[in-house]
């Protein structure tokens, strides 16, 4: 019962935040829109820094990477 309250709620806030992202369209910052929905992040520790990084981001980033390098050597 618990899991499955814990789901209604994550839905309901994805939910509620595609909306706001929906008003706030104008806004500077539409990257914001993205942050709000997922609920998994992940803490990484480096030598003088802390990095919070929510798991789609952090694919997605090191697959740009990866393929951005790609292109750069096939050239």
């Amino acid at each position: 019962m618990t899991l499955q309250l814990h789901t209604k709620d994550w839905l309901a806030n994805l939910a509620s935040s595609i909306q706001l992202c929906k008003k706030n369209m104008r806004d500077n910052q539409p990257w914001r829109c993205l942050c709000f929905g997922s609920a998994l992040q992940i803490t990484r520790t480096t030598p003088l820094r802390l990095t919070i990084l929510q798991l789609r981001h952090n694919f997605l980033t090191e697959a740009r990477t990866f393929i951005f390098t790609l292109r750069n050597f096939s050239s």
